[in-house]
């Protein structure tokens, strides 16, 4: 199949294969892209822990499964329906959707990003010997100045912040705590026409719709939470039904059932949930962290960790030296190759954290979010931005009011220019210019008084 034939079929099963009547599914690859990954301002969050995730029923997993505790839920009621449907004869024989099991849940956007950086880290290091820049690197600071340099040439092309990473192609749905894969099959035409064509598929899509799910339009075997529908907002809440004493009282006082029910029925809000169908509501301050909050902290604790790890694999600095032969006569003057031998500093988080200043950080975090975002800012405009944030940094005390509006003022300064780049080139800020300028000196990385760290 040449590759006109490839467009014009993926185009055809785009617009045409999918049902066109009834329940519609979710297109994350045009339409909802990030969708689960972003809250409703745009910024980009993640799931920091485990501690708000439920299980899923998976009889034929080895592994426990996990979705977020109201999609978990939702989806077990989901298979407990798909299973009385299939007992029942509702569910015909069929080639993927005779039974309704759980194969994949949530993966853990940590690993996931940490593996990522293992790659990157790992490649940064083969660099650094294979252009022998390790002879510049015997203390933490000469590591940040190399790496520096090494990410402001590559940030547009690949991300290193977590917040670019998590909206990037490099991360996925799957992270999010929203999805779940009923079947392991890979992303092809093939598989997607075959599944759609299975004679129990429009049961599954609109059995899906009644637990509150949507189906994948691109991975129909991929159920997302739809988190603003009445049916997932109502696993939302835990439901303290009447006893059959408090009905046995409330008659004999009188009341109905549908009085007895109002007056006893106890809803509780699962972790702080606000139920409000039809917009996600808090769920997304509930559950989830904005990642720009954590980018200037993660960007120096992971220098610290992966330039230990240099260390480890590269202990000491070893540098070739020719030096003249004394026993000579001073007309001949033979020269000697010999090894010195310097020890690499390992780096102590602790002080580099209590130590450096978190400006240096978040200007360093910034630049590279300019980078991986191709953004060219006026002279004046970066330097009125970063005075903005350092006034908020010192004026509250801590970071986040300052993270914050930096990263609001890239998502307005992205939404308003879109892909443009300054045409000003004298009065534009290059983001990987500025990177390097601050590899060229350790003012505001550390306090001059502790600058043996580096």
């Amino acid at each position: 199949m040449t590759t006109s034939d490839k467009h014009i079929d993926s185009k055809f099963s785009k617009d045409w294969a999918y049902p066109t009547e009834g329940v519609r599914p979710i297109d994350l690859y045009y339409d909802k892209q990030f969708y689960g990954r972003v809250d409703e301002s745009q910024n980009a969050v993640y799931i920091p822990d485990f501690s708000m995730l439920g299980q899923l029923i998976a009889p034929s997993s080895t592994t426990p499964l996990f979705a977020l505790d109201f999609v978990a839920k939702a989806f077990n009621d989901l298979r407990r329906h798909y299973s009385k449907a299939v007992a029942f004869g509702r569910v015909g024989e069929s080639t993927y959707l005779n039974k309704l099991e759980a194969k994949k849940g949530l993966v853990d956007p940590n690993i996931e990003y940490r593996n990522y950086l293992d790659v990157y880290f790992s490649s940064f290091h083969s660099q650094l010997i294979r252009t022998k820049k390790e002879q510049n690197v015997v203390k933490f600071g000469d590591y940040v100045a190399e790496f520096i340099a090494y990410v402001m040439e590559r940030t547009a092309e690949f991300p290193f912040t977590r917040t670019k990473f998590i909206k990037s192609n490099n991360s996925s749905i799957a992270t999010t705590g929203l999805a779940i894969q009923v079947s392991l099959l890979k992303p092809s035409l093939v598989n997607k026409d075959a599944w759609i064509e299975d004679s129990n598929f429009d049961f599954y899509r609109n059995a899906a719709a009644l637990f509150g799910f949507m189906v994948d339009e691109n991975r129909p075997w991929t159920l997302i939470a739809d988190v603003s529908s009445l049916e997932m907002q109502q696993r939302w809440v835990d439901v303290q039904e009447p006893t059959a004493e408090d009905i046995y009282l409330g008659r004999a006082q009188g009341l109905s059932d549908k009085e007895i029910i109002t007056a006893l029925r106890i809803e509780t809000p699962i972790n702080g949930l606000k139920y409000d169908p039809g917009s996600s509501s808090n769920l997304f301050e509930r559950y989830y962290v904005k990642s720009h909050l954590v980018d200037a902290d993660e960007i120096r604790d992971n220098l610290v960790r992966y330039y230990n790890e240099f260390v480890g694999s590269f202990p000491d600095r070893v540098m070739s030296v020719e030096k003249k032969c004394e026993a000579f006569s001073a007309s001949t003057l033979p020269t000697r190759v010999e090894k010195i031998r310097t020890p690499r500093l390992e780096a102590n988080a602790q002080e580099i954290k209590d130590q450096s200043s978190m400006a240096y950080w978040m200007e360093l975090c910034f630049l590279i979010r300019l980078g991986e975002e191709k953004l060219f800012l006026n002279k004046s405009k970066y330097n009125a931005l970063m005075k903005n944030a350092n006034q908020l940094l010192k004026k509250k005390l801590d970071k986040n009011s300052a993270m914050s509006y930096l990263n609001k003022q890239i998502i307005k300064i992205k939404s308003n220019e879109r892909d443009r780049q300054c045409q000003n080139y004298e009065s534009c800020i290059d983001s990987t210019q500025r990177g390097i300028e601050m590899t060229q000196t350790t003012a505001g990385l550390i306090p001059n008084t502790a600058k043996t760290l580096l």
